[in-house]
């Protein structure tokens, strides 16, 4: 029987833990490294798998901090409450981004010291260097870090590769950043226009792809046969 008094503290405990299942999603690898040695488990009873190409071993799933992120009634306290619970129960790998709102802010709460128990992966979603440049810094600044391991070119299917493949282009500027130490690992993501993702990936700088695999949309883009061989062909996560 809960009292009158612990009632709160329950419903708060609960409604975080729900959140934070509802915010995550199945990160699975790609190609041979991807599907290697998926019977080790992480604390929580979560399996583990190399994220293809990075050679890190992650939870298969991921928070995914969009849906918590992008709630207004969810503030960033809350945010960092979220993910404490998932590394409470064992996940390692948390995802986030700037259009994420209020995401980032409650992300950098929760790790503080926690830092190097996760696998952290971030977004830049700009149309020119400027952009770019403001948004890393706001994000490693909001997030307390000097490194994110994956940081993701947001968005691809908004972007024309010749441009952004251009030496003063977005994705030319990542590789460097790359290359500087801002992030360990570098990744494309998108949910349209399946078409521009392959000359991305066939660069051979692309880690990590991000994208949508559920039946409707298999049935409107069809990343599945469109561009996940490509990311196979290249051993990207």
């Amino acid at each position: 029987m809960v009292s009158d008094h612990e009632q709160p503290s329950n419903n708060r405990r609960t409604f975080v833990r729900r959140s934070g299942l509802a915010a995550s999603g199945m990160l699975v690898g790609a190609g041979a490294g991807g599907t290697a040695a998926a019977a080790e488990t992480a604390k929580g009873g979560w399996p583990r798998r190399v994220l293809g190409r990075t050679n890190v071993r992650v939870t298969t799933m991921t928070l995914g901090t969009a849906p918590c992120g992008l709630c207004p009634k969810i503030l960033p306290p809350e945010i960092a409450e979220i993910v404490n619970c998932a590394l409470e129960l064992g996940i390692d790998s948390i995802d986030t981004a700037p259009a994420y709102k209020q995401a980032e802010e409650g992300v950098g709460q929760a790790l503080g010291r926690r830092r190097k128990e996760v696998f952290l992966a971030t977004k830049v979603l700009a149309k020119n260097l400027q952009e770019a440049e403001e948004s890393l810094t706001t994000s490693l600044k909001l997030l307390k870090t000097d490194c994110v391991d994956l940081l993701y070119y947001h968005s691809v299917g908004g972007c024309e590769f010749e441009t952004s493949s251009a030496a003063d282009g977005v994705f030319t500027w990542l590789v460097k950043q790359k290359k500087a130490g801002k992030c360990r690992f570098l990744g494309i993501s998108g949910h349209h226009m399946p078409g521009r993702f392959p000359p991305f990936l066939e660069t051979g700088e692309v880690d990590v792809l991000l994208t949508v695999v559920n039946f409707v949309d298999r049935n409107t883009y069809n990343f599945e046969e469109k561009v996940l061989p490509v990311a196979q062909k290249h051993n990207a996560g």
